[in-house]
């Protein structure tokens, strides 16, 4: 897999963010990966690819709301 760029990066630890709060820390790579396709088209070609980075970030994110709570991962946000 080619280096992701930082803007979607930053794009994707959003939406696991968001899913993890939106969730209670239970946040879910379907999730997270139907909203990156929906709202970025352009990113469609990279899907396999992208699979792998999404689940490491909602891993972190649910890992963070239960360890420091929502509203740290609210604060991040």
């Amino acid at each position: 897999m080619g280096e992701l760029e930082p803007a979607v990066i930053a794009l994707l630890r959003k939406y696991a963010l968001q899913n993890a709060l939106e969730y209670d820390g239970q946040g879910q790579v379907g999730s997270v990966m139907g909203r990156v396709m929906g709202e970025n088209p352009d990113l469609r070609s990279q899907a396999k690819q992208l699979t792998a980075f999404i689940a490491s970030q909602v891993a972190e994110a649910n890992a963070l709301a239960a360890e420091k709570g929502l509203g740290h991962v609210r604060t991040i946000l």
